[in-house]
């Protein structure tokens, strides 16, 4: 049976982040002359990015370096929405008096 499609399709997206993660390590590390060197300090940083106590760690620096969302900020969808609640509350009546005369 031949299934189309890549991985994510068949639902192994975590195959195809894997393959994701160890191809930007080998780009990170290509320079080391030395294959013992290269596969060693892999190995490290393999560890390091699941070792709970780090990524943890991580995980407080980024939040404690974070500013937050900004007080008096407000995206264009958040006033489309309040445009379209307002128009949705005012009747067909109201929406058409306040339209131009068509000409």
């Amino acid at each position: 049976m031949r299934l189309d499609g890549g991985l994510f399709h068949k639902r192994e997206d975590w195959v195809e982040r894997q393959h994701q993660e160890t191809c930007q390590n080998r780009v990170h590390h290509r320079c080391s002359k030395n294959v013992e060197v290269r596969s060693v300090s892999m190995a490290r940083l393999h560890q390091q990015q699941i070792n709970p106590d780090v990524v943890a760690w991580v995980a407080k620096v980024d939040a404690d370096a974070c500013r937050g969302p900004r007080k008096d900020y407000t995206t264009k969808e958040e006033e489309r929405m309040k445009e379209r609640q307002a128009l949705e509350g005012s009747s067909f009546l109201t929406r058409r008096q306040s339209l131009p005369a068509a000409r």
